[in-house]
């Protein structure tokens, strides 16, 4: 249960609290994929590593220095997808690796894309 908050007498988790878990989350995510897969980790690590002004999502490639194998790998495992030429990575991952989002992606492309990798379409 969250910590109380009046403003929310009804909620067992706040927004404030869910706000904090998920970094927390994020980076527990980030740590279990890391043991799973060294290669991924160390992508990650260097992700995590750039300075502040290049971690905003969506992002080019060359801003964080990624080759199109990379991105392979990275997408491959779920930390990143592609949305026309602009790669974005999903909350569970953004928040442990400090990314900031200056834009949303299109919600039914983010559907589409899903569907075709999970072949439903």
């Amino acid at each position: 249960m969250s910590v109380e908050d009046k403003n929310w007498p009804t909620r067992l988790l706040t927004p404030a609290a869910m706000r904090k878990a998920l970094v927390q989350c994020s980076l527990g995510k980030i740590r279990a994929i890391t043991e799973e897969s060294p290669q991924v980790g160390e992508l990650l690590r260097r992700l995590g590593s750039l300075p502040v002004d290049k971690k905003k999502i969506p992002f080019i490639p060359e801003t964080v220095g990624l080759s199109s194998q990379e991105l392979e790998v990275l997408s491959g495992n779920g930390v990143v997808f592609r949305e026309e030429d602009q790669y974005w990575i999903p909350e569970i991952f953004r928040h442990g690796l400090s990314f900031k989002a200056t834009g949303r992606p299109k919600i039914l492309a983010i559907a589409n894309m899903v569907r075709r990798q999970n072949n439903l379409d």
